[in-house]
């Protein structure tokens, strides 16, 4: 029997405005992410005449990301927790409607909170131990997930989505293909 997510949430009548946790600020964008390549850490990519691997990078600051949406006008806020001990670092994507709302790095065993816009969210994630960048993310060594049904997120809640597994839980997370992040 496979472990399900636990989720919980606390609606709060007033949220005061806040700043996100180490993003882009409140710049509004219509930049989408880069697609991941065909071209994996690990695997040689051609560049020239020669052939090199792609260097592992440092880990961003946890919650580093971007966000297209304006901070400063959300009245929710969303928490992600990981398992304590946890071993891989992780990008966590939010998609509405087939558009990226937001992404942001989680370090292993650490929890991030973030400003959101109320809305219907398929939220992603794409966990791995080694940096190569936005572009290649933790390289061919990634696993790649998706939590099973879009998450709710009302106006003027603190939402908060606990990663470890509980035969409590209320979600239920399913492997992806990389090409599907």
């Amino acid at each position: 029997m496979k472990a399900k997510l636990l989720i919980s949430s606390l609606s709060l009548a007033i949220l005061a405005a806040c700043s996100g946790g180490g993003g882009e600020g409140d710049a509004s964008t219509t930049e989408q992410p880069k697609p991941l390549p065909m071209e994996q850490p690990g695997n040689p990519v051609e560049t020239g005449a020669t052939k090199e691997t792609l260097p592992e990078l440092p880990l961003p600051k946890n919650g580093y990301g971007k966000f297209f949406f304006k901070k400063s006008k959300t009245s929710s806020r969303l928490k992600f927790v990981t398992q304590s001990g946890d071993q891989d670092n992780m990008i966590v994507k939010l998609e509405s409607s087939g558009k990226v709302v937001c992404w942001f790095f989680v370090r292993a065993g650490e929890t991030v909170e973030t400003p959101i816009p109320k809305g219907s969210y398929q939220i992603k994630m794409a966990t791995g131990k080694k940096w190569y960048g936005e572009e290649h993310l933790f390289g061919r060594e990634a696993t790649y997930s998706s939590i099973s049904n879009n998450v709710e997120i009302p106006a003027q809640t603190n939402y908060t989505l606990n990663l470890t597994p509980s035969v409590g839980g209320t979600l239920q997370d399913k492997t992806i293909r990389a090409a599907d992040f």
